[in-house]
């Protein structure tokens, strides 16, 4: 299955340090994950939310992940919170997540996305055993529409 991730051209795309660092809406800082989107689009809008700045980012790009199928566990909207929308992001959203993260039972969290809830987001966690699976298939310069910003 391919997920798609914009991210700063300077790191390497599948480290999860970033996440590691500052936390995101499924992890508290501490925890290294990957966060990807079902398509490109949803991938520029989830990475435009969290950008206050978008000119002071330098150079983006957009990268293609591959993971096998049997890697994905799905987490539906009855799973969550019930204020798992709110920003800045709940304390049980980051707790789900470390949970999953913390089991490493899967390779991937396929997860509801904040933004529209009908589309996907996953997570892809850097230290399960099945992480030698997942495979950068492309890699492309990203330019933002200017009037997105």
């Amino acid at each position: 299955m391919y997920f798609y991730r914009l991210c700063k051209a300077k790191y390497p795309p599948l480290e999860g340090y970033g996440a590691y660092l500052y936390g995101g809406r499924m992890n508290s800082p501490g925890r290294a994950v990957i966060y990807a989107a079902a398509n490109r689009a949803l991938a520029a809008l989830e990475f435009l939310t969290g950008v206050e700045r978008y000119t002071a980012l330098g150079p983006l790009q957009m990268v293609t992940i591959e993971v096998p199928d049997y890697t994905i566990s799905l987490l539906n909207h009855d799973e969550l919170p019930e204020n798992w929308r709110t920003y800045p992001a709940s304390q049980g959203t980051k707790m789900l997540g470390d949970a999953w993260l913390h089991k490493a039972q899967s390779l991937c969290l396929k997860v509801p996305s904040v933004i529209i809830p009908e589309e996907h987001n996953m997570l892809i966690n850097p230290l399960q055993s099945d992480f030698k699976s997942v495979k950068i298939i492309d890699s492309k310069s990203f330019t933002c529409d200017s009037r997105l910003l």
